[in-house]
């Protein structure tokens, strides 16, 4: 009973969360005369004559325009319209700036076409509570940590989604609790005339009670706690980014970190730093390509994604905080009809050189680079791949009215997804700091539950087998706080 009314509490709060409108719905076939037109004539050519766009408030015309495949003045074959129709409505809707998209063609008299975007805004300011957890994950804090409150982090997230109207949120963090900290963060990705270049900034200044100081042979983390707060960390940093075309992005980053630790975490293991300092003041470049060509940024079931990067840290090559990295992710999403979906990801890290300070030593089990089954595993080291397959059925869909007014939805939606699942990888790690989940082959398998509701977010209940003979039940959410 307990861990059903935290979990529907959970949920509750989680409905307050902004993102993008539960997924994305088809296209609309096109208006009757105008496939009357095409079906007389499939090669007849149309000339966009009107470009409109309604329900706008508080977003510059000019953002939903850099979208859009079609635009005024264009001429293009009428059989081409609703696949150029359908395109430019995901890319729209991918911004992540309203609840819902609809491009209607409007046919005027000599071939010529007018086209409307109707967009409904999302409530863009969100001052809210902000809740989160110490630990790596829920699962971690729930079945390892009883779910102790004491571990929470609590405090003020302040975040504007369209501050200028020209998609460029900002977000104020203050919070207390086990690690008190604040950041700001403020991002335009199109700040000059074409919309093809814009720029990030952040500053984040953080307290933590305790310390990750080492990983045991079990593959457990060791932590060092004092009754203050035994880890300082600064980091101030911005980003170029520069799009040019639709589906590829990149970013280009600088950044300063400072990290201070109690005495005994260098004493405990002088790996931390690699250096028998307590305090390291280091710098961050970076670079990233993204592609993103799908369906829905939160929840794809169609379309291809990837992202590549490098990250230097550190002036050196050798020693301290130094450590060149390079990743990549790759996710293809297909339909299969029918309500079935499928999802494939290829995932790897290298890191030079092999013997790393503990800090950047990092692999398996951190945010979404996991193994489905291994959740409560930390698996570090410099090289590392990893695989997942997802077979998924939609086997419900509903709403459900909400019975007061509000700026935010007036019914929730909610999709249910039955899945299967298998997943694998390899972490190689140096002889001194090996454990037992290092340098073998991992494997698991399993079934679930992905819930999608309000804005996208989705809470995946999923229940694991892994090679060790452990099973269990876990539960991620995602899109929320």
């Amino acid at each position: 009973m307990r861990s059903l009314l935290y979990l529907m509490a959970v949920w509750g709060l989680l409905c307050l969360a902004p993102s993008a409108a539960a997924q994305f719905t088809p296209t609309p076939p096109l208006p009757a005369n105008i496939e009357m037109l095409l079906a007389k004539d499939s090669t007849l050519r149309v000339h966009v004559t009107e470009w409109l766009v309604t329900g706008n408030k508080k977003t510059k015309p000019y953002i939903i325009e850099r979208e859009m495949l079609i635009r005024q003045g264009d001429t293009l074959e009428l059989k081409n319209l609703h696949s150029l129709l359908d395109e430019s409505r995901r890319l729209v809707y991918n911004t992540a700036l309203f609840t819902s998209v609809d491009i209607t063609p409007v046919l005027l008299e000599n071939q010529q076409l007018s086209i409307v975007v109707s967009v409904q805004e999302k409530w863009y300011i969100y001052p809210l509570p902000h809740l989160q957890l110490a630990d790596r994950n829920f699962n971690e804090w729930w079945n390892t940590y009883n779910a102790d409150f004491s571990r929470l982090i609590y405090g003020v997230r302040f975040m504007h989604y369209n501050t200028g109207g020209r998609r460029d949120p900002l977000t104020i963090m203050v919070n207390a609790g086990y690690t008190r900290n604040i950041s700001v963060l403020y991002t335009s990705p199109y700040s000059n005339r074409t919309l093809t270049e814009g720029f990030s900034i952040q500053a984040t200044y953080s307290d933590n009670r305790e310390t990750i100081v080492s990983t045991s042979a079990n593959n457990k983390l060791q932590l060092f706690k004092t009754d203050n707060f035994s880890r300082k960390n600064f980091f101030f940093g911005a980003n170029y980014m520069r799009r040019n075309g639709f589906y590829f992005r990149h970013q280009i980053g600088a950044g300063i970190n400072y990290t201070e630790v109690d005495d005994s975490v260098v004493l405990l293991n002088p790996r931390f730093f690699n250096t028998n300092k307590t305090g390291m003041l280091y710098p961050d470049f970076s670079y990233k390509l993204q592609f993103l060509k799908v369906d829905n940024i939160n929840y794809p079931l169609d379309g291809l994604s990837f992202t590549a990067g490098i990250l230097k840290r550190g002036f050196g090559f050798t020693g301290g905080m130094n450590m060149t990295a390079l990743d990549f992710t790759v996710n293809r999403y297909k339909p299969h009809g029918n309500n079935w979906y499928s999802a494939f990801t290829v995932a790897g890290q290298l890191k030079a050189p092999f013997r790393l300070s503990y800090l950047n030593n990092r692999a398996f089990g951190y945010k979404e680079y996991y193994i489905r089954g291994l959740e409560y595993y930390a698996i570090d080291g410099p090289v590392s791949a990893l695989g997942k397959y997802t077979l998924k059925k939609k086997i419900l869909q509903f709403n459900v009215p909400v019975p007061f007014k509000n700026v935010i939805a007036n019914r929730v939606p909610f999709q249910i997804f039955a899945k299967v699942y298998g997943d694998a990888g390899y972490s190689y790690n140096v002889p001194e700091t090996e454990t037992r989940l290092n340098n073998r082959f991992l494997y698991s398998s399993g079934f679930g539950l992905d819930i999608l509701s309000l804005y996208d977010m989705s809470l995946r209940l999923e229940y694991s087998f892994n090679q060790l003979g452990e099973n269990g039940l876990f539960l991620h959410i995602t899109g929320a706080f």
